[in-house]
C-alpha cells in the first residue's frame, strides 16, 4: 500500500514541539486588529516548511467553508540579509487560526 506523502508531512508537522515564544506571538497575531497574514509569516513561526505547508493549504482550500485564497509575491529576507523571492498564501484571520491549528493544536487552544 501506497503512503499518501501529504498525509506524512501532516503527521510530522504534530510531532514537533514549536518554542512557546513563536506560539505566544501568532496568538497575539490572530487576537490583534490585523486582518490578513501570509502563509510564509505563519510557517516562520511555527518552524514548518514553508512549500510542504502550500500544498496542505490547497487541499483545505478544497473545501469551501476555508474560502478562496490568493496567491500572492512575498520577499524573504534570509538569514545571511539577502532577499528571496517566493510565493505565498494570503490568508484572512479565520483561515489564518485554521491554518495554524492543523500544524499545532496548543496554538489552536489558545486561540479559543
Amino acid at each position: 500500500m501506497k503512503r499518501d506523502p501529504l498525509k506524512q508531512t501532516e503527521s510530522r508537522f504534530k510531532q514537533k514541539e514549536i518554542p512557546m515564544t513563536n506560539l505566544t506571538a501568532l496568538s497575539n497575531i490572530t487576537h490583534s486588529g490585523v486582518t490578513h497574514i501570509t502563509l510564509k509569516e505563519i510557517t516562520d513561526l511555527l518552524e514548518v516548511h514553508h512549500n510542504d505547508a502550500m500544498h496542505i493549504v490547497e487541499r483545505m482550500a478544497e473545501n469551501e467553508e476555508f474560502g478562496a485564497i490568493t496567491k500572492i509575491p512575498y520577499s524573504h529576507t534570509m538569514p545571511t540579509g539577502g532577499q528571496k523571492q517566493l510565493e505565498t498564501y494570503q490568508l484572512n484571520k479565520r483561515q489564518s487560526i485554521a491554518v495554524a491549528a492543523k500544524f499545532n493544536t496548543t496554538l489552536l487552544m489558545e486561540s479559543l
